[in-house]
């Protein structure tokens, strides 16, 4: 049997350059998540640091915050969003990117 592990691209290729420091932010785009406001956090360390890269995947669960997320997005040259990685893959996504980032409030277990 072959390979089962779902692939994912790189969290860097489409800035076309190798980074020191990817930084991942698995959650649902969503209030509770935080993900907007880290975004706007993580510009002081991109200033600092160009080369420094955070990349966010989960589903977007609220849609007027998913929009104002997708618009600030826009304007952050330092971040990408990798849409819904499968739970399938989320550990390998995990192995690629040197910091994990929990801006959550509130936790479900």
């Amino acid at each position: 049997m072959g390979d089962t592990r779902a692939r994912i691209p790189p969290i860097s290729d489409d800035l076309g350059s190798v980074v020191d420091r990817d930084s991942l932010h698995p959650a649902g785009i969503r209030p509770v998540k935080r993900n907007l406001e880290l975004l706007h956090l993580f510009s002081s360390v991109a200033m600092q640091r160009p080369q420094a890269l955070l990349a966010f995947c989960g589903p977007a669960l609220d849609c007027n915050y998913s929009e104002r997320f997708h618009a600030a997005l826009h304007d952050a040259p330092y971040a990408r969003y990798l849409g819904v990685i499968p739970p399938q893959a989320m550990a390998a996504a995990m192995r690629e990117t040197d910091v994990i980032l929990n801006h959550s409030i509130s936790e479900g277990l």
